[in-house]
């Protein structure tokens, strides 16, 4: 007698309009739910990182990017964003066919610490040296001290110990930090002051993006209606003062009993277009 194979249903709910736009069917979401981002609290944060790579012409797949949640001291909770891994700042570096290598990286002398209890050894700082092509002569470009102290990611809020991460590699985190840092310096007009995911993971911020969808006008009325009328996709309107204006009306979600279901259909609306 044949067994019948069940699979187990995707983590997060599926939507199919994510094939549509971005190419990955329900195997491929199962892959990223799971795999690619496990920490993902809620599907739009995957759509983000979708929307992310798409734009930039990246395998999601190879993770290039990473789903951090951040501590929004606005709304007083975990807020899930999304930043580059030191893998797309290297990407990034190497498309412009000027990147020369780098240096080993340097250390500073190892602290011994007491933080909230977990006893730890890390360098107290870590410097990384990369180079360019410019007019055909590599340039060093020296990167600044990175310390330890300043940038590890803790545990949680109300404690100084770090993360299991940081604990388990303080030289190898605190390095992706320094390598970030000295292509900043290297590459300032490619990457910019664009943070990698290694330096804000367990950093508070004032204010945070919401990933959650809102009530906003669907994609295809803003392409009908003037350009002026709506807020770009994927970007809030501004409230004149330089701070992004959030909708206070509630968030819609993926229904996950729909998606046990048999998924949403594709005339549903899309988290994207709200």
């Amino acid at each position: 007698m044949n067994a019948v194979v069940q699979f187990q249903a995707p983590r997060l709910p599926y939507h199919p309009v994510v094939e549509e736009r971005f190419g990955i069917n329900r195997s491929g979401w199962k892959v990223l739910c799971e795999a690619v981002f496990p920490a993902a609290e809620s599907p739009d944060s995957v759509v983000m990182a979708l929307a992310y790579c798409k734009a930039r012409n990246l395998d999601i797949f190879k993770k290039p990017v990473q789903i951090v949640p951040i501590y929004d001291k606005k709304r007083g909770g975990m807020v899930d964003t999304v930043w580059p891994g030191i893998a797309e700042l290297r990407t990034t570096a190497m498309r412009t066919g000027s990147f020369a290598g780098f240096d080993d990286t340097q250390y500073g002398p190892v602290i011994d610490a007491d933080l909230s209890g977990t006893k730890i050894s890390y360098p107290e700082w870590a410097q990384c040296t990369v180079y360019r092509l410019i007019a055909g002569q590599r340039v060093p470009f020296v990167g600044p001290k990175v310390y330890w102290i300043e940038t590890y990611a803790s545990a949680k809020r109300d404690t100084s110990a770090p993360n299991a991460m940081w604990k388990k590699r303080p030289r190898g985190q605190l390095e992706k930090c320094a390598e970030a840092a000295a292509l900043r310096r290297a590459f300032p007009e490619e990457i910019g002051n664009e943070y990698a995911a290694e330096e804000v993971e367990g950093q508070a911020f004032g204010s945070v993006r919401d990933v959650t969808p809102r009530e906003a006008p669907s994609l295809a009325a803003r392409l009908e209606g003037p350009a002026s009328d709506h807020p770009a996709e994927g970007f809030t309107a501004n409230n004149g003062d330089g701070e992004p204006e959030v909708d206070g009306g509630e968030a819609e979600t993926f229904d996950q009993e729909q998606t046990e279901a048999g998924g949403a259909t594709a005339g549903d609306d899309f988290p994207g277009d709200r």
